[in-house]
């Protein structure tokens, strides 16, 4: 009666274990990692470690789920988000993806951090290589009541050197000067600002001042 019970028992865990590894797979494959807690790959993955975690399917199936996690964290990487990024890494780690798998992903997270943090440090232009300048036209209006004044700009430096996403931060008189200003600015050519040895995008400011000699 033992041996019946015992075998009974073993049966039943091992369907379970079936079913349960099924499902894993199945939400994996289609992309429901965490999303609806009740019924995604982690919580049967979680139930799958309950019901036998000794099973030679728990093994099978860490690694897949775990480097879908490590998947999505890349991608919110690309997007720019780093709490997401974060996010992920930790549902990785907490179906024990191995650390040696996890931490090149968190170094990728780290250095993002930093290259987007330069990125959005905003220089004086004056601290940039100018190769080219172009002079900004004297709107005719303004020259003829002899009216002077200046414009604020904040652009990119893009990694060939070209001028883009201009923003007129500020000016006097106000939007006298502004077109003008950033039409000129448009053309000007920087040396490529470089980090380790590769050319990158660096935000920078300008005031570009308009007086009649």
């Amino acid at each position: 009666l033992r041996a019946q019970v015992s075998s009974a028992q073993t049966n039943t865990r091992a369907a379970e274990v079936g079913r349960l590894s099924a499902l894993v797979a199945q939400r994996i494959g289609q992309g429901r990692l965490v999303e609806p807690a009740n019924d995604s790959a982690r919580s049967y993955f979680n139930a799958l470690l309950a019901a036998d975690p000794a099973s030679p399917t728990v093994g099978s199936l860490r690694q897949p789920l775990g480097r879908a996690m490590l998947a999505e964290a890349r991608n919110a990487v690309d997007r720019g988000d780093f709490p997401a990024a974060q996010r992920w890494l930790g549902e990785a780690e907490s179906v024990g993806l191995p650390a040696a798998e996890i931490a090149p992903v968190n170094a990728e997270i780290v250095a993002a951090r930093e290259q987007l943090q330069q990125r959005s440090q905003v220089v004086g232009a004056s601290s940039l290589r100018r190769i080219r300048t172009v002079e900004a036209t004297y709107p005719r209006e303004a020259k003829a009541r002899g009216v002077s004044g200046w414009v604020d700009l904040e652009f990119t430096v893009t990694p060939d050197g070209s001028v883009g996403d201009i923003k007129v931060t500020g000016s006097q008189p106000a939007a006298v000067f502004d077109i003008a200003a950033v039409e000129a600015i448009s053309r000007w050519r920087f040396e490529p600002v470089r980090r380790d040895g590769a050319a990158v995008e660096q935000r920078a400011r300008l005031r570009m001042r308009f007086q009649i000699d």
